[in-house]
């Protein structure tokens, strides 16, 4: 599920922030080549180059061929007519047709039009990490760490997880002294979920969080506690290599920003009015419990097989009420393999239990007829 230790995660994050470099091109300077056959003697045809095995982007500019990550591919398939879903086909089943479409759309939208590529050295060449619009602003993954670093340090604040995906990367921060029982042995605590995107999938965000500590769910509130998000976009960026340099101003007002964003969420009278709302969700019972999993699973947007597991931990769990089926869908998610589709669970929870005016739809759910546990 891409969990680590807090001294793992920056250990990542500093090895590829050694190594990682940033463009601005235009899409002319860009060829899409496809994968070529490999020759008995494991080289390609200059007799030096390893054979390219998958689908690349040659850019002229820097004299590279960029291998192609999963995320890229989807990013491409999104800035160009083929769409995610034909682009990856493409790329998988017919790579010499994936390649004379991509070039078409690259020479059509030569003019004015530059892309920011982000990148990782691999094979003497290296991976196009991201491939994003040249306003997209670089809000680091070091940048949020560092504030969190410093007070968890200052203040004895607990990490609770950290996950680093090629998407996003996760952490979430415990306050001690911020815990409070929905019901008698059945006790919460308050802390931060930290998240950011350095490949565009996601802004720079600082949430409430909050963990039941008798299982480990989880859930992000947002309506109780103000957190705080930046956008990853900027001004239009000159073309050329990008310095971290550039990003020194940037780096030290956002931090200040999460500072004081984290002073205001250490606000007693706050959480004690979403345990307020967590209790009365205690005692909020659905009249259908079958029907109140479907509509929960509904607003979830769960899968078949989420929305099997979430009524499983509903009966195993023996709690009828709404913060028992709540904590079903927050079992899900910690059981789920993808720390990513966890993090997306966690935000529907919170959704869902900081808005009571939205619960009559869950409580009052009928199951269709013929339906049965």
């Amino acid at each position: 599920m891409n969990v680590m230790s807090l001294s793992e995660m920056v250990r990542q994050i500093e090895e590829r922030d050694a190594v990682k470099k940033d463009y601005i091109v235009s899409t002319g300077n860009l060829e899409a080549i496809a994968p070529i056959p490999e020759p008995d003697d494991g080289v390609d045809g200059d007799g030096r180059l390893p054979v390219q095995r998958v689908p690349t982007i040659a850019v002229r500019d820097i004299g590279k061929r960029l291998a192609v990550s999963d995320v890229a591919h989807e990013q491409l398939g999104g800035w160009s007519p083929m769409g995610t879903r034909y682009e990856r086909i493409l790329a998988e089943q017919a790579p010499d047709l994936w390649a004379t479409n991509l070039n078409h759309w690259f020479r059509e939208n030569a003019d004015g039009n530059n892309r920011m590529l982000r990148t990782l050295p691999h094979n003497g060449h290296g991976i196009l990490r991201a491939f994003l619009s040249d306003k997209f602003g670089r809000y680091e993954d070091a940048h949020l760490l560092r504030p969190v670093l410093e007070r968890a340090t200052d203040k004895g604040w607990d990490v609770h997880q950290c996950a680093l995906t090629d998407r996003r990367m996760h952490i979430r921060v415990m306050f001690p002294r911020m815990q409070g029982e929905i019901r008698r042995g059945d006790p919460v605590q308050a802390g931060v979920a930290f998240t950011n995107s350095e490949v565009g999938f996601g802004a720079w965000r600082v949430e409430f969080f909050i963990n039941r500590l008798v299982c480990t769910n989880g859930m992000v509130s947002k309506q109780f506690v103000a957190g705080f998000s930046r956008r990853h976009i900027t001004g239009r960026q000159e073309s050329g290599w990008l310095s971290a340099s550039t990003l020194a101003m940037e780096d030290r007002l956002l931090q200040a920003k999460v500072g004081d964003t984290l002073e205001a969420m250490e606000d007693l009278k706050k959480f004690d009015g979403l345990l307020s709302v967590m209790r009365d969700s205690a005692d909020a019972m659905p009249a259908d419990p079958i029907g109140a999993t479907i509509e929960m699973a509904r607003r979830a947007s769960l899968t078949r097989d989420e929305t099997t597991d979430m009524q499983r931990q509903y009966i195993d769990g023996g709690d009828r009420s709404l913060w028992g089926l709540v904590n079903a869908l927050t079992a899900t998610a910690r059981d789920v393999p993808s720390f990513e589709r966890r993090a997306e669970l966690e935000s529907a929870a919170g959704n869902i239990i900081e808005h009571p005016r939205a619960w009559r739809g869950i409580i009052e759910a009928q199951a269709p007829k013929g339906r049965v546990a």
